[in-house]
């Protein structure tokens, strides 16, 4: 009886030892990945396999008077924010400064194509595929890519998990019209249909997902560089 009861006891204490340490806050524990006030740090789910992505930040780019921080996502490196400068061709959202120091300026086509500094480009179709296969899927990547506030009534903010901080700058078109802004965000790739039209890729409030249509070289978008 007394060794039925030792067995049980020692079965007990090895129980609480193990709820104890399966947690990631519990240095001891084979799932620590370091805490934050009890919270597990900046590493995260980034993918559909369940891998894990800490921000990495690039060198600094200084062109026309701004500097622009980067970001390294899987084997490629971003510009952490849209594109500021004032190429002939671009416009501030409504016309108005203010929008340009919070979500940079849009750009026709045209200009898109020549705006990022050497060593930088409008990104292709193949680059927005890399990072969006890197870090979700075209339904989820949104989710992953969108900066943790700006986005509607916050409902529609995300998660950030890279540091590419996509905020929703809205576009411009024809007969001075402006939309969008806060609520969706659109950004030009480089490849174009050779009919007056260029791919686009989009985010929004209301989804998690990242999508692309194929819109006019006149509207005005946003400009994200990749490092070539």
């Amino acid at each position: 009886m007394k060794k039925l009861f030792f067995i049980l006891a020692v079965a007990f204490l090895l129980s609480c030892t193990s709820i104890e340490r399966d947690s990631v806050c519990d240095e001891k524990s084979i799932y620590y990945n370091g805490c934050v006030g009890g919270v597990s740090s900046s590493s995260v789910p980034s993918s559909s396999s369940g891998s894990t992505q800490s921000i990495t930040y690039g060198d600094p780019v200084p062109y026309m008077g701004e500097t622009y921080e980067t970001v390294v996502i899987g084997k490629q490196t971003w510009m952490a924010r849209n594109m500021s400068y004032g190429a002939d061709g671009s416009r501030c959202y409504l016309n108005d400064a203010a929008y340009c120091q919070t979500y940079g300026r849009l750009y026709k086509w045209e200009t898109a194509m020549s705006v990022c500094p050497p060593g930088w480009s409008l990104p292709s179709t193949y680059d927005w595929n890399v990072l969006i296969n890197y870090i979700g899927t075209t339904s989820t990547a949104g989710l992953y890519l969108k900066a943790q506030s700006g986005w509607g009534d916050g409902d529609g903010n995300g998660k950030d998990v890279a540091g590419f901080s996509a905020l929703p700058g809205g576009f411009g078109g024809y007969d001075n019209l402006f939309s969008d802004v806060g609520i969706y965000g659109y950004w030009w790739g480089n490849m174009d249909n050779n009919y007056g039209s260029a791919y686009v890729w989009s985010m929004g409030f209301s989804n998690e997902a990242v999508s692309n249509n194929q819109m006019s070289k006149d509207n005005l978008y946003s400009v994200r560089c990749v490092k070539d």
